[in-house]
């Protein structure tokens, strides 16, 4: 579920950059909607991965209370409610698989969540590379991201505690 909320978040950028009046609603929001949706599905793929289900279910009301903020925080030109929400996931992320180390899947899972940080970082400042913005910049390091992250969840290992 997470990888299709990733599939409408970047189709509605694309719509985004592509055209400015036909696809409004995508442009103005659906980046923002999808790209929140991602995030606490991931927090909550963590939490189902690694806890017991009765201690997911329980805990899994943490990443839904960041979507709900989030949601009523939404404005188009701030990212502030966004990164606020990535962030959120990111570390109910890292603290879900802390219990696993170390494995393969938790080291790409950190990998993952630092070098989306790093893009993260990248995307606040005002700089250029070469024909690139800041904006361009974040979504090639976000894809390395991406790509560790797919790797991670394509893993069928189980925790200890499931033993």
């Amino acid at each position: 579920m997470s990888f299709f909320f990733l599939f409408l978040m970047s189709f509605c950028g694309m719509l985004y950059h592509i055209n400015n009046s036909t696809f409004l609603f995508s442009q103005k929001y659906g980046t923002l909607i999808f790209g929140g949706l991602f995030s606490a599905s991931l927090a909550l793929a963590a939490l189902f991965d690694n806890f017991r289900p009765k201690i997911a279910l329980t805990l899994s009301g943490l990443p839904l209370s960041f979507l709900l903020f989030y949601f009523s925080t939404i404005r188009f030109n701030s990212f502030t409610p966004f990164i606020i929400m990535q962030f959120s996931s990111i570390a109910i992320i890292l603290i879900a698989y802390a219990r696993g180390l170390p494995g393969k899947k938790s080291i790409l899972i950190y990998s993952s969540s630092l070098i989306f940080i790093l893009a993260g970082a990248i995307q606040t400042q005002n700089i250029r590379f070469l024909i690139f913005n800041h904006n361009d910049i974040f979504h090639i390091i976000a894809l390395l991201s991406v790509f560790l992250l797919y790797q991670a969840v394509r893993i069928k290992d189980l925790p200890d505690h499931f033993m």
